[in-house]
């Protein structure tokens, strides 16, 4: 699962993304609570919408964040 931050940040820079192409989804949900452009992406999904996408970022990673069940 790929995203697009709205920032047009690169997300190796911020640390949401690792050399390999994994994604942090902690780092990822931080960054969208942080930042005012990206804040959209929780303006558009609102709490629950954010949830789903979490769950299902996290089932395509075998259900596991950072490394931990």
């Amino acid at each position: 699962m790929r995203f697009i931050l709205y920032c047009k940040n690169d997300p190796v820079d911020l640390g949401i993304q690792d050399h390999q192409g994994n994604w942090d989804i902690d780092k990822l949900l931080e960054h969208i609570r942080r930042c005012p452009e990206c804040s959209r992406f929780l303006d558009l999904l609102g709490t629950e919408g954010l949830n789903i996408l979490v769950e299902a970022y996290n089932t395509e990673k075998g259900g596991q964040v950072n490394n931990r069940p």
